[in-house]
């Protein structure tokens, strides 16, 4: 088992203190899509509001390993 760290970036960044451990790369990489369907669920307005969702997986000694991306991309002229 490894410890990955899971950090947010929505408007402001949110450092993943404590991490999770779990048992390859292919899981985390599941579980920053699981994160990331939680946030979305949970924040249509947040996401909306920032036009950007970000969670970076990096490891204990803080290496990047992949990232979600999620982006609002208005059409010019468009008003919420």
């Amino acid at each position: 088992m490894s410890r990955y760290f899971f950090h947010i970036e929505e408007g402001r960044v949110f450092q993943d203190a404590d991490g999770t451990e779990l048992p390859d790369h292919q899981a985390a990489a599941a579980e920053a899509v699981r994160v990331v369907s939680d946030l979305l669920k949970g924040n249509v307005d947040g996401v909306l509001a920032s036009s950007s969702l970000r969670v970076s997986v990096t490891d204990k000694a803080g290496l990047m390993l992949f990232v979600v991306n999620v982006s609002c991309i208005r059409a010019p002229g468009f008003k919420r």
